[in-house]
């Protein structure tokens, strides 16, 4: 006898390793192939970009760690890192834990692990098959945990910074040991279209079962016309990226569009500051259906429909049903809802420091916990349409009963009560081989030629016979049904056209547009009509339709986006064209109320109008006077605020002889900025007044005529000329003043209506000191003497003349300080 191998005692692990196998390698095949086709469909850019980013990380190793790690999330494992980094003298530490089970690849692991059980793992016994199935759980987790340590790996995207990444490897193992425990444990309870868990030698009283294959064959009809629309839509308005996003999430999506129709909330927990830095306010906290477009009524049908379906299945399979154990259906989809809570939920967390700052945020998107007792609200309707709408749709339509099927007549009669359900039939459907039907009851076990147990009459009385089951009139049936299915169609039609016309006649997109037409139109008063702006009457004279009309570069085509809705509150962006370009705007609207009692009543609050203040810009605050495009406006009643709409404005100042001015240009953007105000430099043109450079000119021309004067002098001391003549003697005559050279005459603005202008010279006087008697001379002595000439001679516009003031040795001085 050949002697055993050594890997004789794992045979028995060979087959569940498979299932184990094809269960964890599914969703990272199925993943890495979206992944692939994302890349594809971003075009060439985006694949030179991803072979960029790995060739920067230094190894493929890393980018096969991150396929793992993301396959991995299938099971309900987090996706962890840890980021380190240092720049300069700051150093940093962040954890990031996200949790998004992606539900579609989780269905592919299922139905990976299902299709090779059921060839695979062929035991004959229900003690094998659970054994099978446990091996098949115990292979998975062991393989997703190995997996896990082989997918966390290390990047350094930069000297600086060190990534660490993987998944939890715990959360792994359970959740791929669940996954293809119960995938191994359907493929080999599946026989012909549909699970029998005889096989696996579990006893499911017929009613529960029942139940729960209502529930299925609804759900699954109504999520796969769901399904089929919202793959449609993701494709159409996201292109590949989106529809194959919605593929691997797929589940989840339907999920929340069962729970959204079935008046249950889906909640976005959001900290309410992040490091000690608030999150903006706007962020919404949940999604109630009434904050929800008006097409997200729409999402109303799928429980509906569901319902009616899962009833039909439940009246046609079930017969004449008691009301003993209608908490079945609320109880099974109880169970489905907290399930759908555990599965579709998806949660991020983060803990970094560094400069001096901690931040530790979580945020979560889940379903509302009040998902739970609607699902039991849900329930009690599908038990009582069962009992009273069923049993019309079936009269009606006797092509139902055809299609579902009946239920295949019992081998025994029941007693009235089974598996502890009051009131249910206990027919058994039929076992695989090599398990033991149990017998209905002693009468049938004789009947039989079984032994009948001791106590028990073998001749004991058939039970008595169900009452006959009320029949309905098909015609009658039919025409009700019609005509509920008519009302309904017509509410549903009242409520679409009420959808429709609130959103296109009075929805807030359509208050905004008539503003923003109104503006782009050259009519304010048509869009303060609309809203109006917050702005005093005595300074609207900026506002008026024959102003707005004749000012240029204005709006001239308006863009209406669509809305959003939070509660009471929308905001729309217009975007304007303005000048060529393209700019925008946001405005906000309050619901008050309703129109006609059915409709919206949306009001825009106050417009944003540009306010300018001048003040700034004005060289003289004196200024009387100025004008805005030709329109002209007093400080007295206006001031220097101007309030203004989207377009090109010119200020200026009224002549004046003798002074010139400047005008200030700028331009009013549509988003409300302005552009050619951004500096108050003095060297650029301000509003006021200065003297004009031909004034300048003639102030230093009267002052050298005022310096000829002095030159023309006789006097030793000339007045009004601040100069001398440097003589031991007073008595000088005839007396020469002439200057040495060409005088410097420089004029400059002194004030807004005044000029000063600086007169400097080297001048020479000759002149005869006369003989004196006493002295040792006696004939006239010729002397002469330099004079350093320096001083100002001011001047002022009066009534548009220019005015000559007595000059000053020193700067007489004025408003300016110099």
């Amino acid at each position: 006898m050949a002697p055993a191998l050594p890997l004789a005692p794992l045979r028995p692990l060979a087959r569940p390793a498979l299932v184990a196998l094809a269960t964890v390698a599914a969703p990272l095949v199925v993943g890495a192939a979206a992944l692939l086709v994302l890349l594809l469909a971003g075009g060439t850019d985006t694949v030179d970009s991803a072979r960029e980013d790995l060739g920067e990380t230094g190894s493929a190793g890393a980018a096969l760690a991150l396929l793992l790690t993301l396959g991995l999330t299938a099971f309900g494992a987090p996706l962890q890192a840890d980021v380190s980094g240092t720049y300069g003298w700051v150093g940093g530490t962040a954890s990031v834990s996200v949790l998004a089970v992606p539900t579609g690849l989780t269905l592919v692991a299922l139905a990976a692990a299902c299709a090779t059980a059921a060839p695979l793992l062929r035991g004959r016994s229900v003690r094998s098959r659970w054994t099978a199935a446990a091996l098949t759980a115990a292979c998975a987790g062991a393989l997703a945990a190995l997996v896990a340590a082989l997918g966390r790996s290390s990047v350094e995207p930069d000297p600086e910074t060190a990534v660490s990444f993987g998944a939890g490897w715990f959360a792994a193992l359970v959740g791929a040991a669940v996954v293809a425990g119960a995938g191994a444990t359907l493929g080999q309870a599946w026989q012909g279209r549909r699970p029998h868990l005889a096989r696996l030698g579990v006893r499911v009283p017929t009613y529960v079962s029942r139940v729960l294959r209502s529930i299925g064959v609804g759900g699954l009809l109504v999520g796969a016309l769901a399904s089929v629309v919202i793959v449609v839509l993701a494709f159409v308005r996201g292109g590949v990226g989106g529809g194959v996003g919605t593929l691997v999430y797929l589940p989840t999506v339907v999920a929340a569009a069962f729970a959204l129709g079935g008046l249950a909330p889906l909640h976005l927990a959001l900290p309410q500051e992040v490091a000690g830095f608030p999150v903006p306010a706007d962020i919404p906290r949940s999604f109630w259906l009434g904050d929800m477009p008006a097409w997200a009524l729409l999402l109303v049908l799928l429980p509906l429909l569901a319902t009616v379906a899962a009833a039909t299945v439940l009246h046609v399979r079930g017969g004449r049903l008691p009301w003993s154990g209608a908490w079945l259906t609320p109880a099974a989809l109880g169970v489905v809802a907290v399930l759908a809570l555990a599965l579709t939920q998806a949660r991020g967390t983060l803990a970094a420091s560094g400069l001096g700052v901690e931040a530790d945020v979580t945020a979560a998107l889940r379903l509302g916990w009040g998902v739970v007792p609607l699902a039991l609200v849900w329930g009690v309707a599908v038990e009582a349409a069962s009992r009273y709408v069923a049993p019309w749709l079936v009269a009606a339509f006797p092509a139902l009963v055809r299609w579902i099927g009946t239920e295949r007549p019992a081998t025994a009669v029941a007693a009235p009560v089974a598996a502890g359900v009051p009131g249910a039939p206990a027919d058994v459907p039929s076992q695989d081989a090599g398990t033991v039907t149990a017998a209905a009851g002693p009468a049938a076990s004789a009947a039989a030629g079984a032994p009948v147990a001791p106590g028990h009459d073998a001749a004991a009385p058939a039970p008595r016979p169900a009452a006959p089951r009320r029949t309905i009139d098909p015609r009658k049936a039919r025409r009700v049904v019609l005509g509920v299915v008519g009302a309904v169609v017509l509410v549903g039609l009242a409520v679409g056209a009420r959808s429709v016309v609130n959103a296109t006649v009075f929805g807030p997109e359509k208050v905004v547009a008539r503003y923003a037409e109104a503006l782009a139109d050259g009519r304010p008063s048509a869009a303060f009509a609309v809203a109006d702006p917050d702005v005093p009457s005595e300074q609207r004279d900026l506002l008026t339709d024959q102003f707005y009309a004749d000012v240029e570069h204005r709006v001239t085509g308006a863009d209406v986006r669509g809305a959003s809705v939070s509660g009471d509150t929308a905001t729309v962006e217009v975007v304007y064209d303005q000048d060529g370009a393209k700019a925008s705007q946001t405005y906000t609207l309050t619901r008050e109320g309703h129109r006609f009692g059915v409709f919206d009543s949306w009001t825009l609050q106050t417009p944003p109008v540009v306010t300018v203040d001048l003040s700034a810009y004005v060289l003289d605050p004196s200024l009387e006077s100025y004008a805005v495009n030709g329109v002209e406006r007093t400080t007295a009643d206006a001031g220097f605020v101007l309030h203004l709409l989207p377009g090109a404005y010119e200020v200026t100042v009224p002549e004046q002889p003798l002074l010139e001015s400047a005008s200030l240009s700028f331009t009013v953007g549509a988003d409300g900025s302005t552009e050619g105000l951004e500096s108050t430099d003095v060297d650029q043109a301000l509003l006021g007044y200065w003297p004009a450079d031909e004034t300048l000119r003639t102030a230093e021309e009267q002052a050298r005529a005022h310096l000829d004067g002095c030159m023309a002098s006789t006097e030793v001391e000339v007045p009004d000329c601040f100069f001398e003549a440097w003589v031991w003697d007073d008595d000088v005559r005839d007396v020469t003043w002439s200057l040495d050279d060409e005088p410097q005459l420089e004029a400059s603005v002194d004030t807004a209506t005044s000029v000063i202008v600086h007169v400097s010279a080297t001048a020479s006087m000759t002149g005869l000191d006369p003989a004196d008697p006493d002295s040792s001379w006696d004939s006239d002595q010729e002397v002469t003497s330099d004079a350093w000439v320096d001083y100002y001679v001011p001047f002022t516009i009066e009534d548009g003349e220019l005015v000559q003031g007595e000059p000053a040795e020193q700067y007489p001085g004025s408003a300016t300080d110099w």
